[in-house]
C-alpha cells in the first residue's frame, strides 16, 4: 500500500498499523513501505503525534531489550532525529495531540529505554527544556515524566549523562517554587516534591547530595518566599534518604525558616520538620528533642492557622519517636500550649491538639496526673455537643479517642470515672443519669471502636459494667447479616462469585463491617474474662449462624476473624464444663466436615488451624483434660487424626509431590544429597505446605489432648506414614513435616520413648545441612531430639555444628540434659573440615561461658576443651587465645582448683602449662 499525505485517510491507516503491531509487528517491519510511512508521518504537522505513537508501539511490542546494531531495531533507531524533529513541531504549533505522544514516549522510556541510547543527552536536554518552557502544566509535567522514567529503567545513565542528577534537580526545585493560588501551578509543585523524592532516591543520596545541597542552600536564602517554601519542601521529600551529617544541616535550615516572616515558608517548613521526625527514627528524635520542644511550642501558639496546624502535627510525629524521658520535661508546657489549642475557633487545629494530646498522653510513662486533671473536664465538654455536621462529629471522635489514650497514662482506678462518663456520652440521651441505653456500635467509626477496644485492654475486667451497652448491639448487627445475595446488582466494590450454576452477590462493605464488630467481640471477652460469660450463649449461636454459610461463598477474612473469637469464647475463665464441651463439640464437628468438603489449600489451612487451636484452647488451665467431661474424646483424637492423615496425602496429592502410601517420587534421591535437592526456601509461602503444616497442628493438639488415645489408636498409622516421609527425597515435601512431628512426638516424654528409634536418626541427618540458616531453621524442632543424641550418632561437621548450635541458642530449654549434650559437643569437636566455622563456634562457646550461659559442670567441660585447641590457630584464632588466657588469669583459686576436679588429665596438664602453675 502507498500512502499519499493529502489523503485524509492517512492518520486512520497510522493508527490501525499501531492496532496491529502486537500481532503482526514482524510483518509490518518487513514490509517495504513501512519505514516510509513513519518518514513521512513524523514530518507532517498533522500526523507527527500519530507517528510518534506508532513507532512507540512497534519498538514496545518486542520483547526485552532489543540490539540496536542490526536489522529492524537499527532502521527504527535511525528515526531518533527525526522523532525528535516531529516533538519541536508540535511543541511550536501546540498541538493537542502532544500530550499523547509525550505518553507514548514515557511508555517507550520505561521499556526499551536503550532505544534511546545513542542520544541520551539530547533526548535529556530536549525533554528537561520543555519542562521548563511556557506551555501547559500538563506537557511541562510528562516531559518531566519521560526523564524519571528514564532514570528508573537506563542503567548507567548517570555515566552517560554525568550532570543529570543536577540539571533534574533543577528542574524539581522549580517545579516546586510554582506556587500560586492557581490549582494546575500547585499541581506543578506537588510534581516537583514528588521527583525530588523520586531523583534521590534512583540516583542514591549520595550521588544527589552535592546537587541538592547547592540548591537547598540557595533556595533557602532565596529573597522570594516561593523560593523558601520550595527549599523546605525539597528537604521534607529528601530527608528519608540523607545522611546524619546532611540530615542535621537539613533540620538547622528547617529550624530557621520555621520563624520566616510569611506563613506559606513557616508551615513548609514545620511540615518538614514533622516528616523528618517519622521519618528519621528515635535516635535523630532523641538529639534534637532540646531544640525542638520550644520550636515547635512556639510554633502552636502562632496566630497563622496553617503554620500553627502543621506545628502541632509535627509535635505529635516527634512525640510518637521521642522517648519518655525527654518528653515528661515539657509535657506540662506542651498540655498547656495544646490546651489553650481546644479553645480555637478553627476546628482543624482543635482536631490536630486532640490528636497531639493524645500522642503525649501514650509517651509519658509516669508523672501525667496533674495534666490529667486540667484535661478530662475540656474531653469531656468536646463530648457533650450535639451537633451532627462532619467537624463537630470528627472533634467528638478525636476527643473520645484522646481520652481511651490517657488511660495508658494512669492508674485504671483513676481512669475508670473519665472512661464512664465518655462511653456514655455515645449512648442515647436520657433524662435519667443511668446508663440503661444500648450503643448503636454500627453507627460508631472505626476509630471510636478503637477506643473502645482500647478502653477495655486498660480496665480489664473492670470493663465488664459496660458489656450491656455493646454486647447486644454488636450480637444483633452479626445476627442480621445479609452479605450474601443472588441479586448481582449492587456497588462497584462487592464481589460477584460462581458457586455450582448459581452466581451470587457478597456485599463486601457488610463483610467488612462484620470483621470489624467480630474482632471488637474478641477483644471484649478476652479482657473482661468471666463478666462476659452472660453473653456466651448468644454469642455462640450468632458465630455458629456465620460458620453455617457455605464455605465456598464464605470469605477467608470472616472466617479468620471468627475462628479466634471462638477460642476466646472456649477458654472463658469461669465457663462451666458442659456449656464448654458443648461449644468445643459444635466447632470441632463443624470444621471436621467442612475440611472434608473442602478443596481449596488455603481453605483447609485456616480450618486446620482453627480446629487445633480450640482443641487446645480446651485443656484446664494447667494443660490437663477432665476425664469424665473430657471436651474432645478418645474416638475423636483417633477420627481427627485420621482425617489430618488422609487430607495431607491428598494436598501431597494435588501438589504432585508424591508422599502418599504406595507411590514413588520421580524426583527421588539419597538423603546424602546436596542443599539443593531440599525442600525450597520458599516452601513456607506454598499453599499446600501451609495446608499440610496446618493439618499436622490438628495432630500435635490432639496428641497433647489425650495422650494415651493418641499412642494406643493414632500412633501406629502415623508411625508408618512418618517413616515414610524420612524416606522420601528432600524435595518431595516432606521433610519438614516429618521431623515436625518427630520432635512433638519427642514432648510425651517417656510414654514415647518405644518410638524415639523411629526417627532419631533421621533427625541427625535432617541436622547436617551445610549451610547455618537451614541448621537454624530445623533447631526449634529437633531440640527434644537433639537432647537423646550421643556422640556416636554425630559424623559429619554439619551434624556436629548443628547439635552445638542447639546447646548454644536453647541451653535453658535443655536444662537437665544440657550437661549431656554438651559433654556430645566437646567429644565432636573441633570440626575436622569446616574450620572456619570451628571458629565461630568456639568464640561462642567461649562467650556464653564468660557471661555465664554455660554453668556448672558444662562450663569446666568447656573450659577443658578450650585449653585442647588453645594455640591451633586452624580453630582458635589470636584473639580468642587472647581473651581466653586473660580470663584464666583473672580466674579466683577456689574456682581453678574446683575446675580441675572435672577436667581430664591431659587437659589439666594443658591448663596447667597454660598458666605455668
Amino acid at each position: 500500500m502507498v500512502f499519499d499525505l493529502a489523503n485524509e485517510n492517512v492518520e486512520a491507516a497510522i493508527c490501525l498499523l499501531g492496532e496491529l503491531v502486537g500481532r503482526h509487528v514482524e510483518e509490518i517491519m518487513s514490509h517495504s513501505q513501512t519505514m516510509s510511512i513513519i518518514h513521512q508521518g513524523l514530518t507532517s504537522k498533522t500526523l507527527a503525534a500519530s507517528a510518534i505513537v506508532l513507532v512507540s508501539q512497534i519498538v514496545g511490542a518486542h520483547q526485552g531489550e532489543l540490539k540496536w546494531k542490526t536489522g529492524v531495531a537499527s532502521a527504527l533507531q535511525q528515526v531518533l532525529p527525526q522523532l525528535e524533529g516531529a516533538l519541536a513541531l508540535l511543541t511550536e504549533e501546540q498541538s493537542p495531540n502532544l500530550p499523547e505522544a509525550l505518553q507514548a514516549l514515557i511508555m517507550l522510556a520505561e521499556h526499551q529505554p536503550s532505544f534511546f541510547k545513542s542520544r541520551y543527552q539530547i533526548w535529556i536536554e530536549i525533554m528537561l527544556k520543555l519542562a521548563l518552557s511556557p506551555v501547559h502544566p500538563s506537557v511541562r509535567m510528562l516531559s518531566f515524566e519521560w526523564v524519571a522514567s528514564l532514570v528508573a529503567s537506563a542503567k548507567g545513565l548517570v555515566k552517560a549523562v554525568p550532570d543529570l542528577p543536577s540539571k533534574a534537580l533543577t528542574v524539581a526545585f522549580l517545579f516546586l517554587s510554582e506556587l500560586e493560588e492557581d490549582e494546575e501551578a500547585e499541581r506543578l509543585c506537588k510534581e516537583g516534591e514528588a521527583k525530588v523524592d523520586f531523583l534521590v532516591k534512583n540516583f542514591t543520596f549520595n550521588v544527589a547530595k552535592s546537587p541538592l545541597a547547592s540548591l537547598t542552600l540557595r533556595y533557602a536564602r532565596s529573597p522570594s518566599w516561593k523560593e523558601r517554601t520550595a527549599a523546605a519542601l525539597a528537604i521534607r521529600a529528601a530527608g528519608e534518604y540523607a545522611d546524619e551529617i546532611s540530615a542535621d544541616q537539613m533540620t538547622e535550615a528547617l529550624l530557621q525558616l520555621t520563624t520566616d516572616p510569611h506563613c506559606r515558608v513557616g508551615s513548609a517548613a514545620f511540615f518538614a520538620l514533622g516528616q523528618l521526625c517519622h521519618d528519621r527514627g528515635s535516635n535523630f528524635n532523641q538529639e534534637w528533642c532540646e531544640k525542638f520542644m520550644p520550636a515547635f511550642a512556639r510554633g502552636c501558639q502562632e496566630k497563622e492557622v496553617l503554620i500553627a496546624r502543621k506545628a502541632i502535627g509535627a509535635l505529635e510525629s516527634h512525640l510518637h519517636q521521642c522517648s519518655s524521658h525527654e518528653i515528661s520535661r515539657f509535657s506540662s508546657m506542651l498540655v498547656n500550649v495544646l490546651v489553650l489549642k481546644l479553645q480555637s475557633s478553627d476546628t482543624n487545629i482543635v482536631v490536630a491538639a486532640l490528636e497531639a494530646l493524645g500522642a503525649l498522653a501514650i509517651a509519658v510513662d509516669d508523672g501525667f496526673d496533674d495534666c490529667y486533671d486540667s484535661l478530662a473536664p475540656l474531653l469531656l465538654r468536646a463530648l457533650e455537643s450535639t451537633s451532627k455536621d462532619h467537624i463537630h462529629s470528627t472533634i467528638r471522635e478525636k476527643a473520645f479517642e484522646c481520652i481511651s489514650l490517657m488511660g495508658f497514662a494512669v492508674t485504671k482506678e483513676k481512669f475508670a470515672p473519665l472512661a464512664a462518663a465518655a462511653l456514655k456520652s455515645l449512648a442515647p440521651k436520657r433524662e435519667s443519669d443511668v446508663i440503661d441505653a444500648s450503643i448503636d456500635v454500627c453507627e460508631l467509626s472505626d476509630c471510636s471502636r478503637d477506643s473502645i477496644q482500647r478502653m477495655c485492654k486498660v480496665l480489664g475486667v473492670d470493663f465488664g459494667h459496660f458489656l450491656p451497652l455493646l454486647v447486644p448491639s454488636i450480637l444483633g448487627s452479626l445476627d442480621q447479616l445479609e452479605a450474601f445475595t443472588t441479586d448481582i446488582q449492587g456497588a462497584e466494590d462487592d464481589l460477584v462469585v460462581q458457586l455450582d450454576t448459581s452466581t451470587f452477590r457478597v456485599r463486601t462493605g457488610q463483610l467488612t463491617e462484620a470483621v470489624a464488630l467480630i474482632k471488637l467481640l474478641e477483644v471484649l471477652m478476652k479482657h473482661t474474662a468471666e463478666c462476659f460469660l452472660q453473653f456466651v450463649l448468644p454469642t455462640s449461636r450468632v458465630l455458629v449462624k456465620l460458620l453455617s454459610q457455605s464455605p465456598s461463598v464464605f470469605t477467608s477474612e470472616l472466617r479468620e476473624g471468627i475462628y479466634p473469637t471462638w477460642a476466646e469464647l472456649v477458654s472463658l475463665k469461669g465457663l462451666d464444663l458442659e456449656t464448654k464441651r458443648i461449644l468445643v463439640q459444635s466447632f470441632v464437628e463443624k470444621l471436621a466436615l467442612d475440611i472434608m468438603n473442602s478443596e481449596e489449600a488455603d481453605d483447609i489451612a485456616s480450618m486446620a488451624r482453627a480446629l487445633a487451636l480450640i482443641i487446645d484452647r480446651a485443656r484446664h488451665e494447667d494443660g490437663t483434660l477432665p476425664g469424665a467431661t473430657a471436651q474432645v474424646t478418645a474416638q475423636q483424637v483417633t477420627d481427627l487424626c485420621g482425617l489430618a492423615v488422609s487430607e495431607i496425602a491428598k494436598s501431597f496429592q494435588r501438589e504432585g509431590a508424591g508422599p502418599v502410601e504406595g507411590e514413588t517420587s520421580k524426583r527421588e534421591t539419597s538423603w546424602s544429597g546436596s542443599d539443593e535437592e531440599e525442600e525450597g526456601d520458599d516452601e513456607d509461602e506454598n499453599e499446600e505446605h501451609q495446608c499440610r503444616t496446618g493439618l499436622l497442628s490438628i495432630i500435635t493438639s490432639c496428641m497433647k489432648a489425650d495422650p494415651q488415645a493418641f499412642l494406643s489408636s493414632a500412633w501406629p498409622s502415623l508411625l508408618s506414614l512418618l517413616q515414610q516421609w524420612f524416606g522420601k527425597p528432600r524435595g518431595a515435601g516432606g521433610t519438614k513435616l516429618a521431623l515436625r512431628l518427630a520432635c512433638e512426638i519427642c514432648h510425651l516424654g517417656e510414654d514415647a520413648a518405644s518410638a524415639w528409634p523411629t526417627f532419631m536418626t533421621q533427625v541427625v541427618v535432617a541436622l547436617s545441612s551445610d549451610r547455618e540458616e537451614r541448621r537454624w531453621a530445623f533447631a526449634p524442632w529437633a531440640l527434644p531430639a537433639a537432647e537423646r543424641l550421643r556422640p556416636r550418632e554425630l559424623r559429619s561437621d554439619g551434624e556436629i555444628a548443628a547439635l552445638v548450635q542447639l546447646c548454644l541458642s536453647h541451653s535453658s530449654a535443655l536444662a537437665d540434659t544440657c550437661s549431656d549434650c554438651w559433654r556430645s559437643c566437646f567429644a565432636a569437636l573441633p570440626l575436622k573440615a569446616d574450620l572456619a566455622e570451628s571458629r565461630r563456634l568456639n568464640n561462642q562457646i567461649f562467650a556464653q561461658v564468660e557471661s555465664g550461659a554455660i554453668q556448672g559442670i558444662s562450663a569446666a567441660r568447656a573450659v577443658g576443651y578450650l585449653s585442647e585447641v588453645y594455640g591451633n590457630k586452624d580453630v582458635c584464632d589470636q584473639d580468642l587465645q587472647a581473651k581466653f588466657l586473660a580470663s584464666l588469669a583473672s580466674m579466683p583459686l577456689k574456682t581453678y582448683s574446683d575446675l580441675l576436679s572435672v577436667l581430664t588429665v591431659k587437659q589439666r596438664k594443658r591448663l596447667e602449662g597454660l598458666l605455668g602453675r
